[in-house]
């Protein structure tokens, strides 16, 4: 069990007021699984997601990553673990505009202490890997949407993280692109890399082996995609 959320909840206080966005979450996701969540605005998947991804603490509950508890780390022990076991994947890239492809690829290793050396050979394999060598050298001003979220995609996988977390990852691309994006999933999926993919585009979730729906700050339904 790579993930185990337990009666997670999540309260916040506005103008005075408590706002329950999250009302008791229980979820568990296997290693190596491909799972989609899903839900209207308001519905709580950003929350859940920043939970899950370790950029936000529940205000009860329990969430176990890889049987560590994670829920009740201080921030700076919550970020060391969100580094090394996390990859983020965005709708909106969020790469470095002045660096290039390399350079944002190797971001994530440097803040882990990798040496220089093992980082760059790391960065120019991932970039092989997602199709971009001839565009190891260019900056996102001189990538399409779809290199910039396959540069994104490798950056995410730079520390071999346990989890792939992708937030909405086909939201600023065209449909052929974001076809694109879906396949290089479905690809690291089968090589074993666990994967969760909020969205609310049915095609990117019918994609996924499993699709947990929330509605209200609950799980509304909750299962397996039957693909032909």
């Amino acid at each position: 069990m790579v993930i185990q959320l337990q009666d997670i909840r999540k309260v916040y206080t506005m103008g005075g007021n408590d706002v329950a966005v999250l009302k008791g979450i229980n979820i568990e996701i296997d290693r190596g699984e491909y799972v989609a969540i899903m839900g209207p605005s308001g519905s709580g998947k950003s929350t859940l997601m920043n939970i899950i991804g370790c950029l936000d603490k529940p205000t009860s509950g329990t969430y176990r990553l890889n049987n560590q508890d994670v829920g009740r780390l201080e921030r700076k022990a919550l970020a060391q673990i969100r580094n090394k076991e996390i990859g983020f994947v965005f709708q909106q890239f969020n790469l470095m505009a002045r660096s290039d492809a390399l350079e944002n690829v190797t971001l994530p290793a440097l803040y882990a202490g990798m040496k220089p050396q093992e980082r760059k050979e790391r960065a120019g394999q991932l970039l092989s890997r997602v199709g971009l060598t001839a565009q190891i050298n260019n900056r996102p001003n001189q990538l399409s949407g779809g290199q910039q979220q396959r540069v994104a995609i490798a950056r995410a996988l730079m520390n071999r993280p346990s989890i792939l977390l992708a937030d909405e990852p086909t939201g600023a691309l065209d449909t052929r692109t974001g076809k694109e994006v879906m396949n290089l999933f479905e690809e690291l999926n089968q090589e074993g890399l666990t994967l969760i993919v909020i969205t609310h585009d049915q095609e990117v979730g019918d994609r996924a082996k499993r699709i947990i729906r929330l509605r209200d700050g609950l799980i509304e339904t909750e299962a397996a995609v039957v693909h032909n």
